[in-house]
């Protein structure tokens, strides 16, 4: 089910004296509820660079803050990446972190802080350090979210030096901007469209009587924010146990 096919079903099943456009912005605000979650399948990757699929963040030397845009973001041949999703504009709604990839002999990063090593995309750590001599490591940063205000940001904590092949950065995207119907979802309309009406019903009730069951009634009424916003991150994270080895997969508390 696409855009407009889901404000048509809204439109003539449960809201006729609503504007199209009115139930066009409800979908939107729904789909940004959807995107709040951080989840593993909402992680930017560029995957025309065979190398490595993480963007790179380029840094110049004396400068400490950074906004990801399409101006500083390269991929492993110092090519510009898009931000884009299949050719529509997206945002970074939230920076994960800044990492780098090191080795035991490396000896060029003389940095006073040092992150944490980790695993990436179900690496097995002993696997690629001992036969490999390869691992990865975070690098203490100050992470801001995006706000109406300003887009998401970070701060080094010390001088980066000027580097186009080095930061490597993993971040959360916010879905496409739904201007009009025409623009796609960015969900699986057909797989997500009962949590859709459930939430746009759930935003006309609760205008026309301060709050709705439909968005915060108990699971077992199949609300919007407790039964299909967990269900939906779940299924989000569906992926995340080939991305870290060695750590419980997510459970939902009933």
């Amino acid at each position: 089910m696409n855009t407009q096919q889901l404000v048509s079903l809204l439109k003539e099943d449960f809201a006729p004296g609503y504007a199209r456009s009115k139930l066009l912005s409800y979908i939107s605000r729904a789909q940004n509820e959807m995107f709040n979650q951080d989840c593993a399948q909402m992680i930017f990757f560029n995957s025309s660079d065979a190398s490595f699929p993480v963007p790179i963040i380029s840094t110049i030397a004396g400068t400490l803050a950074y906004t990801p845009s399409a101006a500083n973001l390269v991929d492993s041949n110092g090519g510009a990446v898009a931000l884009t999703k299949n050719g529509y504009v997206i945002s970074i709604r939230k920076i994960i972190r800044i990492f780098i990839q090191v080795s035991n002999t490396l000896t060029n990063y003389n940095n006073t802080f040092i992150g944490r090593d980790f695993s990436w995309s179900g690496l097995n750590d002993f696997w690629s350090r001992r036969l490999y001599d390869v691992c990865f490591q975070e690098v203490p940063t100050i992470i801001y979210d995006k706000t109406e205000n300003e887009a998401a940001y970070f701060i080094f904590a010390e001088d980066p030096d000027t580097h186009t092949d080095r930061y490597y950065m993993e971040a959360y995207i916010g879905p496409v901007s739904l201007d009009s119907e025409s623009i796609p979802l960015s969900v699986d309309g057909d797989k997500w469209c009962e949590a859709f009406v459930k939430a746009v019903r759930g935003y006309i009730e609760e205008a026309r009587n301060g709050r709705s069951e439909l968005l915060d009634g108990d699971i077992r009424t199949g609300s919007f924010r407790k039964y299909w916003l967990p269900k939906f991150r779940n299924e989000m994270n569906s992926g995340s146990r080939q991305r870290r080895p060695f750590v419980f997969s997510t459970r939902e508390a009933l």
